[in-house]
């Protein structure tokens, strides 16, 4: 299947977005509230005992490890999707059955390397084969037949893929 297509800003965001903010997004509450819990007891402390430094710095440390996996994948996702956006290409990919996907004049396999993941939202399908390549098809541009088989391609040769209709 070849597919021919451009992409918008709000498409290449939410397919940087999801590709930064790696892990379960439950998980990853979990330890952002943890990391509050514990940047507040630290202040407390501090309060107590003013000559432990320790208390003083370790908050920073904690509320700088929480802005950074909080923000910080919104903050990447918005620069490449505005590179993106900039660049206004026109893209052709095409993905074969024996799982490669040709863009560019350059054959690329599926399962590139142990990181390799897609996963398909309500608007989109994301691939990453390997860390040099992302590949971001708009479901827009698809018949229902043609999404089916992309999913059943993208099932049967990645480990990593996830059906994902929740803008997490």
């Amino acid at each position: 299947m070849t597919f021919k297509y451009s992409l918008t800003y709000d498409e290449a965001f939410e397919a940087f977005h999801r590709l930064a903010a790696r892990g379960n997004p439950v998980a990853r509450k979990i330890v952002a509230i943890g990391l509050l819990g514990l940047s507040a007891a630290l202040i407390v402390m501090y309060a107590l005992e003013p000559t432990r430094l320790e208390y003083f710095f370790l908050p920073i440390l904690c509320l700088a490890t929480y802005f950074g996996m909080m923000y910080y994948p919104g903050f990447k996702a918005r620069r490449g999707a505005k590179a993106v956006a900039t660049a206004r290409g026109h893209y052709q990919v095409e993905i074969t059955e024996s799982g490669l996907i040709r863009s560019g004049g350059e054959d690329i396999e599926l399962d590139g390397d142990k990181d390799a993941r897609a996963f398909e939202t309500s608007q989109l399908f994301v691939i990453r084969p390997d860390r040099l390549h992302t590949f971001c098809l708009p479901k827009r541009i698809m018949k229902e037949a043609e999404a089916l088989e992309v999913r059943e391609i993208l099932k049967s040769r990645l480990k990593k893929f996830k059906i994902d209709s929740d803008p997490a």
